[in-house]
């Protein structure tokens, strides 16, 4: 499928059409200005493998660590994409009152690398988890996932904070995963909302750059898959803050 709108040449200070460049190049359906793009963000990128027929891919969806994952045989080229792991949302404070709700969880980093040339024949994988729930304390960060290999190199994507817990003066909520490493397209997660103590306010989650949506409908609430952040936890009987989703990696290869 063939993401729609074209990309400016100087699009290659803009995150999301780089992205959005990339992967219109590499099915075979992208404008003569998203090319343009690529070639002025990415130097010594081949692009004459494109002939604005799509070619096929092979997709792997990788939720869970894999430190020798196989890479196809014959794979010329390959797009990774990963999320860091989400930070978990604050807990209540000691008080457990509405104005002590716990703050929101950052959300996880994402980063996308495009490899071609020299392929390894694995790959070391390793996702980061979300942030686990917290109980009347500060929330819990999630964890970096990276891709490592000895031709396609490190590409490194943090994990969110954890939020804060409940105060009687208000919370900060955890900051979003830090820019990634070793990325050709790299954007920071989303920070998690703070908590107001002077209204029955919850600190919603952050939302991860082209993955999951952070808690926001409620307290309590988990972060989607990958790499939200958390809604801050409830007052009341200790139910625990929403977890951070956890990361991901997809790895396109052909």
């Amino acid at each position: 499928m063939t993401i729609p709108g074209n990309v400016p040449a100087s699009s290659e200070r803009d995150p999301e059409r780089l992205s959005r460049a990339i992967r219109n190049l590499f099915e075979g359906g992208a404008s003569s200005a998203e090319l343009a793009a690529v070639q002025t963000a990415i130097p010594g990128a081949a692009t004459n493998s494109v002939s604005g027929t799509a070619k096929l891919w092979t997709l792997a969806v990788l939720t869970s660590s894999n430190a020798a994952w196989p890479v196809p045989g014959a794979t010329a080229e390959m797009i990774v994409e990963a999320w860091g792991g989400g930070g978990s949302g604050g807990g209540q404070g000691a008080g457990g009152s509405l104005t002590e709700r716990g703050a929101g969880g950052g959300a996880g980093a994402y980063g996308m690398k495009l490899h071609q040339g020299t392929i390894d024949s694995t790959l070391n994988v390793m996702v980061g988890a979300g942030g686990a729930a917290a109980l009347s304390t500060n929330g819990n960060n999630g964890g970096t996932t990276s891709v490592v290999g000895t031709n396609f190199g490190t590409l490194s994507v943090p994990g969110g904070s954890g939020g804060n817990r409940g105060f009687t003066s208000g919370a900060f909520g955890g900051s979003g995963g830090t820019t990634p490493t070793g990325a050709n397209v790299a954007i920071k997660g989303g920070d998690g909302g703070v908590q107001f103590a002077f209204t029955a306010y919850f600190g919603v989650g952050g939302d991860a750059p082209r993955g999951g949506i952070g808690g926001k409908s409620a307290p309590s609430i988990a972060g989607g898959t990958p790499g939200g952040g958390g809604s801050g936890e409830i007052n009341g009987p200790s139910s625990g803050s929403g977890a951070g989703g956890n990361g991901m990696v997809l790895i396109r290869t052909r």
